[in-house]
């Protein structure tokens, strides 16, 4: 605000009283926020890594990690903005205004009943959702994934590419080898779901029976003596 006294006339500014109310209302926040609290706020912006949510004044990040306990690519899958959500603080930087924030941790971690849903050696219907260098990921229902690795794909041979075996968006039955509910992790198997033929073979054709087959090829005498 400015007096003019030749002009006779006052100047008011409304940006700088905007900005005045702003600090008012940032630092009467700041003095209300604890971690573990919860929060209603807007979202402001969002990013590949995560949304920003005002709080008052105040904006504070969720991870896009800390968002949902489904796996997302992007926070859009949860939040729009200008949405009006709740939040957890989880973790409150006042020297450096940051300010961590949960949406997830709001609900149901499903991991916690884990150990009891999916037992070892039990069998799952999955749909394999992407890979990586070394297997497959399987998502057996939302919140729940699991990882395919390379030697459990089959038994017959050694894959080097899990596209070889399975197809993005494919339903099949796997075989659950372990939960590591710390972790958030479960081990799959694709050949275990199925019966070990090499067990099928040793059953069939004992040591000492006697078989008939068809001569595919041969080889030197050198290397069938003793």
């Amino acid at each position: 605000m400015e007096w003019s006294s030749e002009k006779n006339n006052l100047v008011v500014s409304s940006r700088k009283l905007l900005e005045e109310e702003s600090l008012v209302v940032r630092e009467q926040t700041l003095k209300e926020l604890q971690e573990g609290q919860n929060r209603r706020g807007v979202v402001k912006t969002l990013t590949n890594f995560g949304a920003f949510v005002n709080l008052g004044g105040i904006d504070g990040l969720v991870h896009i990690n800390d968002l949902s306990w489904k796996h997302i690519k992007h926070p859009r899958e949860v939040v729009n903005v200008g949405q009006e959500i709740e939040v957890k603080i989880l973790k409150l930087d006042l020297a450096g205004e940051k300010i961590s924030l949960g949406l997830k941790q709001l609900a149901e971690n499903p991991w916690t009943n884990v150990a009891a849903k999916y037992l070892p050696n039990s069998k799952v219907t999955g749909k394999v959702v992407s890979f990586t260098a070394f297997g497959a990921f399987v998502e057996i229902e939302p919140g729940y994934r699991g990882l395919v690795h390379l030697s459990e794909l089959s038994w017959k041979e050694k894959i080097q590419r899990p596209e070889k075996i399975l197809k993005i968006g494919q339903e099949a039955a796997f075989a659950i080898l372990s939960v590591d509910k710390e972790k958030e992790k479960i081990s799959l198997s694709l050949k275990r779901a199925e019966i070990n033929p090499w067990q099928e073979t040793a059953r069939n054709y004992p040591v000492g029976s006697k078989i008939r087959e068809k001569l595919r090829g041969w080889c030197h005498s050198e290397l069938l003596s003793p």
